[in-house]
């Protein structure tokens, strides 16, 4: 590497996040300060109506803030990210840092020994659940999980976990083929991975829930499902070959 090769590449999906995108960018950039290696931060405005791309901005240059004009959803403000990313390593995460900063580096030391992605997981073991969820979310989540499996789409303990890393040869493999831009972008990429046999590995996380979600209870989770039953069509139609 040379001194001006970017090694990691932080990805942020947001969208209205102008009152937890500074506490998680702050922390971030006290990240990147003592590290060794260069980073650079992706912040994907995904339509935002309020502050978050003027307050993403006054983080420059270490951030750049990519524009989706409208709302696309987070799978495809993700994709965005991945391909105006420069760094080996390519790590998204969300706005809100429901898992601590101190779970970034085992992921980057997991990456940069080999692994081609790397989850982080809420259910394997060594995780831990500090804030849950509302119980209703809880529940659709393990619903969810029951129609993955039955679908025979990932054997993966916990894909929803909205941080996960990739070495960028197989970053840029994955998303090449993603085709879904919501919520259900995740059983998609993990789907992926596992059927180009990348190797993988399951990061145990602590996790605080945020009670501001942009997840609505009573419409996403139809969505979703409609969208793992197309991931599993594109699967059987040889669309991820």
């Amino acid at each position: 590497m040379t001194e001006d090769t970017v090694h990691i590449s932080i990805i942020i999906p947001a969208r209205n996040e102008e009152k937890r995108l500074p506490s998680t960018l702050d922390k971030l950039r006290d990240y990147a300060s003592a590290s060794s290696s260069n980073h650079e931060i992706l912040v994907v405005d995904d339509g935002s109506t309020d502050r978050t791309r003027s307050i993403a901005q006054q983080y420059a240059p270490l951030v750049k803030v990519l524009l989706n004009e409208q709302n696309v959803g987070k799978g495809a403000s993700v994709k965005k990210g991945v391909f105006a990313a420069s760094g080996e390593l390519i790590i998204f995460m969300d706005a809100d840092m429901s898992v601590p900063i101190e779970f970034l580096e085992p992921m980057v030391q997991a990456l940069d020994g080999g692994f081609d992605l790397v989850i982080g997981s809420r259910r394997t073991s060594g995780a831990a659940i500090v804030v849950h969820q509302p119980w209703l979310r809880e529940k659709l989540g393990q619903l969810f999980n029951l129609f993955i499996r039955l679908l025979q789409l990932s054997t993966i303990s916990d894909t929803q976990c909205g941080f996960k890393g990739f070495k960028r040869q197989a970053a840029l493999e994955i998303f090449k083929r993603q085709t879904t831009g919501k919520f259900a972008f995740d059983i998609e990429l993990i789907h992926i991975a596992q059927k180009h046999d990348l190797s993988i590995k399951e990061l145990p996380v602590n996790w605080f829930n945020s009670p501001e979600t942009k997840v609505t209870p009573l419409i996403d989770p139809f969505l979703m499902l409609l969208d793992l039953l197309k991931i599993r069509f594109n699967s059987w139609r040889g669309s991820y070959s």
